[in-house]
C-alpha cells in the first residue's frame, strides 16, 4: 500500500482535529457569554427594587419599574433555558476530548509514515483500514462541528499565492460577520435594558412614546 494513502488520511484527521478544537473554544465562549448575560440581567433585576426601597431620586414611575422587571425576568428565563438545554460547557469538554483522541491518532500515523518514509516496500492494507476505522470510531462518539468551525480551521494556514490570499480574506470577513451575528444574541438584551435606563434617567424625549404605549394597557 503506497504511503500516500496514509498521508491523505493524516491530513484529513488533522483538519478534523483543528475543527474540533475551534468548536470547543466556540462553545466555551457561548457558555461564558450566557453566564455573564444572566449575571448582568439579574443585577438589573435586583437594582430596580433597591431604587424603590432606598428612595432614590430617579423620577421613574412605578409602572415603568414593573415593566423593566418583567422584561428582565423574561430575559433571565430565556437565557437560563438556553444555557441548560444547549449545555455549552459539557459539549465544549466533549469537543476537546475528541480533539485529544484525534491528536493521539495523528501522532500514531505520523510515526508509521516516518518509519516507512525511506522504505521501498508497501505498507500493509490491513493497517491502513484499521487506522481509518479507528478514526471513524472516534468521530461516532461525539457530535460534529459546525461550518463556522471548519472555516476557522481553514484560516490557520495563510496562503502565499495572491488568488488564494483573496479567498483567505473573504473567508476571514465571512467568519467575522458569522461570529458577530452568533454572539450578538448576548449583547442585545443587555444593550436594550441599558438603553431604557439611559433614556429615562437623562429624560430623553423619545421615552415619552414608550410611556404612552404603556398607558394603553392601564
Amino acid at each position: 500500500m503506497e504511503i500516500i494513502l496514509f498521508e491523505k488520511l493524516l491530513e484529513r484527521i488533522k483538519r478534523t482535529t483543528r475543527c474540533r478544537y475551534h468548536a470547543s473554544r466556540r462553545l466555551k465562549i457561548h457558555h461564558r457569554f450566557s453566564q455573564w448575560t444572566i449575571a448582568i440581567l439579574s443585577s438589573g433585576l435586583i437594582f430596580i427594587p433597591l431604587i424603590q426601597v432606598f428612595g432614590a431620586t430617579f423620577d421613574i414611575p412605578l409602572k415603568l419599574c414593573n415593566v423593566f422587571q418583567t422584561i428582565l425576568a423574561v430575559l433571565i428565563l430565556v437565557f437560563s433555558l438556553l444555557l441548560s438545554q444547549e449545555n455549552f460547557f459539557s459539549r465544549s469538554e466533549n469537543m476537546h476530548k475528541n480533539g485529544v483522541e484525534l491528536g493521539r491518532l495523528v501522532r500514531k500515523i505520523e510515526g508509521i509514515i516516518e518509519n516507512n518514509k525511506e522504505k521501498t516496500e508497501t505498507i500493509d492494507l490491513e493497517l491502513y483500514n484499521k487506522l481509518k476505522n479507528e478514526y471513524y470510531d472516534i468521530l461516532e462518539k461525539y457530535e460534529n462541528h459546525e461550518t463556522i468551525d471548519f472555516m476557522n480551521a481553514k484560516l490557520n494556514i495563510k496562503p502565499d499565492e495572491k488568488i488564494k490570499l483573496v479567498k483567505y480574506w473573504c473567508i476571514k470577513i465571512e467568519v467575522f460577520f458569522r461570529c458577530f451575528l452568533i454572539f450578538a444574541l448576548y449583547l442585545l438584551p443587555c444593550l436594550l435594558v441599558l438603553m431604557l435606563f439611559i433614556l429615562y434617567i437623562y429624560n430623553v424625549p423619545e421615552l415619552d412614546l414608550f410611556l404612552k404605549y404603556i398607558k394603553v394597557f392601564e
